[in-house]
């Protein structure tokens, strides 16, 4: 495998204004923010939110992944860039800890289950 070219990551964001960091930095903002107003940081049952940002962010993850190759062009099909490697693996996350459909699934049975029992679900 040959060395990444950095040169030619950078001249395509500054090309394009488009800079990976920045999206980067933007995802685990959004993250972050997600997990301050979830069951999770109270301590609560969160199996729900939990398969939400399973599938979610793992989603996520291949649509940035995704349009950096389509900016980077056949260069980000290449081993000039970690592009490639990166998409290979990416798709991967969709399917590690059960498919997209497993956890919407589980979304959707939960939800519902609340309803049957006469309560409500607090979406937020």
């Amino acid at each position: 495998m040959n060395p990444i070219d950095l040169d030619a990551i950078h001249l395509v964001e500054r090309e394009k204004g488009i800079s990976f960091e920045s999206v980067m930095t933007a995802l685990e903002q959004a993250l972050a923010a997600a997990y301050k107003r979830s069951p999770i940081a109270a301590g609560d049952d969160a199996r729900v939110e939990i398969s939400l940002v399973k599938f979610v962010a793992a989603r996520v993850l291949n649509e940035v992944i995704d349009r950096a190759i389509q900016v980077h062009g056949g260069l980000g099909l290449t081993d000039r860039t970690p592009l490639a490697a990166m998409w290979a693996m990416a798709r991967g996350a969709r399917i590690y800890d059960g498919a997209d459909e497993v956890h919407k699934m589980v979304v959707a049975r939960r939800i519902l289950r609340s309803f049957e029992d006469g309560g409500t679900w607090r979406f937020t």
